[in-house]
């Protein structure tokens, strides 16, 4: 999800490893879900797709910012002295950490989607046929394409990290792609939100199809005023 939408100049994305589970979750040291956050309940996260989320069904949080690599962020939550009465996170940080114990909840995609790319690694590369014919060994064609579409969609809204820009891709049986976006208003107040599903073309031009499905659901999401949202989030 760290990685730009645009390419350096010599240099493409050469595998997509099989990805972790892309959810958000919930880690709190009181234990508490999204039912049980009492009102006014304080919540960390340094990423504005995130707190727009959370604002959106719990309007009555207070979201304050919170900075650092997932282990950090994982003792700030459980500081006997700390800020936080829960922080949002992603589930393929603690996997990785090994540290799925520290969950409370998985947020549900219909109140938290990830942000484009999340739980994938990508492999960049120089573009070089040797180099680009061994990463075949690890790409994970599904993946690749989930995270195409996902990331053309950013690319589509004009969007990086810094703006509540939200998508999941899925990879279905038969060749089709579903698509999942979202933005929403930075004090999560409105959202707009936009699924399209269709079947991929011949294998060969299956990561262009992705792309170009990617591209759809940002200008249909913009149809619906995604545009305007975006533009209360711009500094």
């Amino acid at each position: 999800k760290d990685l730009p939408t645009q390419d350096a100049p010599g240099l493409v994305i050469g595998a997509v490893l099989h990805r972790a589970d892309p959810a958000d979750v919930l880690v709190s040291r009181f234990g508490y879900d999204l039912a049980t956050l009492p009102q006014g309940a304080r919540v960390g996260t340094g990423s504005p797709r995130r707190a727009a989320q959370m604002l959106h069904v719990r309007p009555d949080l207070r979201i304050l910012d919170l900075r650092g690599n997932a282990d950090t962020r994982l003792r700030k939550a459980f500081d006997r002295l700390g800020s936080y009465d829960a922080i949002i996170i992603a589930r393929a940080a603690l996997e990785r950490l090994g540290r799925l114990d520290a969950m409370t909840m998985e947020l549900p995609q219909e109140v938290m989607l990830p942000a484009p790319g999340q739980g994938a690694i990508a492999v960049q590369c120089r573009d070089e046929p040797e180099i680009l014919e061994l990463l075949k060994a690890v790409d994970h064609l599904p993946t690749r394409l989930e995270t195409a579409g996902e990331r053309a969609f950013l690319k589509g809204l004009g969007g990086g990290c810094a703006v509540p820009i939200a998508a999941r891709g899925t990879f279905l049986p038969g060749g089709r792609l579903r698509l999942a976006g979202r933005v929403c208003a930075p004090d999560g107040t409105a959202k707009v939100d936009v699924v399209l599903e269709e079947a991929l073309p011949s294998e060969t031009d299956w990561c262009q199809a992705a792309y170009a499905l990617g591209h759809r659901v940002a200008a249909e999401a913009v149809k619906k005023g995604a545009a305007e949202l975006l533009g209360q989030a711009a500094p």
